[in-house]
């Protein structure tokens, strides 16, 4: 073999060791994200978990799709409503931190840019559990974002705050 042809040889051998590494990392990659998507999906039912081990009355637990976004990302809120009383209606609102952009309301009402809100009556429109689902825009400002609600369910006195997640990071 003259030193041509070895030089040939080694290059691409070199190259092919460079497109497998290259391969490597990105199915480690991908691993790695799946795996974030699964622990995420892990905590929120840890988190419906750790409510409804002691829950004697409806509830409604908020749980977002990341914990984390990047400026302009989109996320999804999910807000898990239990009707464990026999309730024939129930109000929700949610507002969405200054900033952000509602891109799906989930079947809910706007009163302003920064405000959702859902009722639900009669036998038809409740069940023992309902999810909602809305979609929303970070804003261009990096920082911690905190997301308010409350609920009324029939025969309670007063809102209560949404249970569950209340923080998104954008970065």
């Amino acid at each position: 073999m003259q030193k041509k042809d070895l030089l040939i040889l080694v290059t691409i051998s070199i190259i092919i060791l460079l497109v497998f590494a290259g391969v490597i990392w990105i199915l480690k990659s991908k691993g790695d994200i799946d795996r974030d998507k699964i622990e995420n999906n892990n905590n929120i039912k840890n988190i419906e978990e750790t409510y409804l081990e002691n829950l004697n009355e409806s509830i409604v637990i908020r749980s977002f799709s990341s914990p984390t976004v990047s400026t302009n990302g989109q996320i999804d809120v999910t807000l898990n409503v239990f009707v464990l009383d026999g309730e024939t209606f129930y109000a929700v609102e949610e507002y969405i931190p200054e900033g952000w952009v509602i891109i799906s309301d989930g079947g809910g009402t706007t009163g302003n840019a920064n405000k959702l809100a859902w009722v639900a009556f009669g036998s038809i429109n409740l069940g023992p559990n309902t999810i909602i689902t809305y979609t929303v825009q970070a804003p261009s400002s990096a920082g911690n974002y905190n997301f308010d609600g409350i609920y009324l369910f029939e025969g309670m006195s007063s809102e209560i705050t949404t249970q569950g997640q209340t923080t998104v990071n954008v970065a």
